[in-house]
């Protein structure tokens, strides 16, 4: 049993060896996420991602990370995060490959919700504020 728990921390240390961070992207010359810092790893040849983003939004303009993440058909992804005015009306979801939003509509200042995706490929977390105001977001993904 010590061994096991001995071994634990090394696996960590082992894991946290594959990741690395990606950049913003822009769209139109125009920065599309201020900030992005999502983690990519891939262990047992599986591909996950989790990380952290903060990203300001003008009025009724879409925001998505610089970099997709690879998906296999019933995989999740949990949006959590919290938003700033409340009274804004905004959506959270993933571009898939074809381009197409699947997202979750909210209000009340913050999202968590789960997204499974129904085919094999390359997704990109997005947001889009629907509201007549800059929106502040800051929150995270896990795959």
């Amino acid at each position: 049993m010590r061994k096991v728990f001995c071994l634990i921390p090394v696996f960590m240390m082992m894991a946290s060896c594959l990741c690395f961070n990606v950049n913003a992207a822009a769209l139109n010359g125009e920065p599309v996420v201020s900030s992005a810092d999502i983690i990519v790893f891939d262990i047992a040849e599986i591909a996950r991602a989790t990380g952290s983003f903060t990203v300001s939004i003008p009025a009724y303009k879409r925001s998505e990370a610089a970099h997709p993440i690879p998906l296999k058909k019933g995989d999740t992804a949990t949006i959590i995060a919290e938003y700033t005015p409340v009274d804004a009306s905004m959506d959270f979801g993933l571009i898939d490959e074809d381009g197409i939003f699947h997202y979750v509509s909210v209000t009340g200042g913050s999202v968590n919700e789960t997204i499974r995706v129904n085919k094999s490929g390359s997704y990109t977390l997005a947001m889009r504020n629907n509201s007549g105001k800059k929106v502040s977001v800051s929150g995270s993904i896990q795959c």
